[in-house]
């Protein structure tokens, strides 16, 4: 298939491949069937894989020449992504997972709305397909009605619309969203090098630093949920979280956060630790730990600020409060009265 070239591609989609032989060929052949009159480039980098995934990669790399073939040893998804974005050419980025597909007309609509519109960034639907089989696709419209305090249905999204009281990001998945790469430069938002969740803290730096957001209901993304992924297995090492931590406190320190955004920060810390939390073993060895030394992190000025936050927000309606199912919420009732109680108790087992 002899495809258009060009120095200046528009669109750069990273993909990491580990192992992944056994559905390296159903992503490869969704990006061959991407339209070749819209320039892309496909950066596919086979991060140490044991398997036969570089013999598939360079048959279709033979076949077509938008895949750009990188080798490397083993270092993880978030890792390879910033490498990949180091070799990237395109004036914007996506994302791809191996063992996941684009739908086929998504360089076409991509690049009719950066075209037509000049966009920093767009998000997008996507269709899930559990282990299975059943699907289920998320317009990403129907969320941001949720979360908005207005939203323009002509197209157009600002974080800074978002309802008081509902500052969640829109998205924990970075293949959901398609970025400037300027942008992505200049703001030097980076993936976690972490081997789990790394998406996690390159998704809040989008959250925090972007605010006009293109939103497209298509379904351009199909994600295949599999037995074994990354994605399913259980966490147990506090190391990522405070990979994720760090980042976050980068982002903030650099840009100076305050107002709607620096309580977005504090809601981005508040749901990871929550869901770190719940994601732990039933040890009491491991939530020790995690206690220990979260309480080190919110240490000083730092957790101060905090609990001026959380005293805030426990200003809403304390019916609500309580009942509430909403991570963020629980979270804040850990950091709000669990730590405290924890120094205390801690506090008056050493003076014993």
């Amino acid at each position: 298939m002899n495809t258009q070239s060009h120095s200046n591609p528009l669109l750069s989609i990273i993909v990491p491949i580990y192992n992944s032989s056994k559905f390296l060929s159903r992503c490869c052949d969704s990006l061959i069937k991407q339209d070749p009159n819209n320039i892309c480039e496909f950066i596919m980098i086979n991060d140490g894989s044991k398997d036969n995934s570089i013999d598939i990669l360079n048959e279709y790399a033979a076949k077509d020449s938008r895949f750009k073939i990188f080798t490397q040893s083993n270092q993880g998804a978030g890792i390879t992504r910033n490498f990949g974005i180091k070799q990237a050419k395109g004036e914007y980025i996506g994302f791809l997972d191996s063992d996941d597909e684009l739908s086929e007309n998504y360089s076409k609509i991509l690049s009719e709305i950066i075209k037509t519109n000049h966009v920093e960034s767009i998000i997008f639907s996507s269709q899930t397909i559990s282990v299975n089989g059943k699907n289920s696709i998320k317009k990403i419209s129907e969320r941001i009605r949720n979360i908005a305090a207005e939203y323009d249905n002509g197209n157009w999204f600002y974080i800074s619309k978002l309802k008081p009281n509902k500052k969640f990001s829109l998205t924990n998945l970075c293949t959901n969203i398609v970025l400037q790469r300027k942008l992505i430069n200049e703001r030097q938002i980076q993936f976690a090098e972490s081997r789990i969740r790394e998406d996690v803290t390159f998704t809040a730096m989008f959250h925090l630093t972007f605010d006009k957001i293109y939103v497209c209901d298509d379904i351009l993304y199909i994600q295949h949920q599999r037995l074994g992924s990354l994605e399913n297995t259980q966490i147990t090492d506090l190391n990522i979280l405070f990979t994720q931590l760090n980042s976050l406190d980068n982002v903030r320190n650099k840009f100076k956060l305050e107002g709607s955004k620096l309580d977005s920060y504090y809601d981005l810390i508040s749901t990871s630790c929550f869901r770190f939390l719940s994601k732990l073993s039933s040890s009491k060895k491991l939530r020790k730990e995690f206690l220990e030394k979260i309480e080190v992190y919110f240490s000083n000025e730092r957790y101060k600020e905090f609990r001026n936050y959380v005293k805030r927000k426990q200003l809403l309606n304390i019916t609500n409060f309580i009942n509430s199912k909403n991570e963020r919420v629980k979270t804040l009732i850990i950091f709000g009265f669990y730590i405290p109680l924890w120094k205390k108790r801690k506090h008056n087992s050493n003076k014993n």
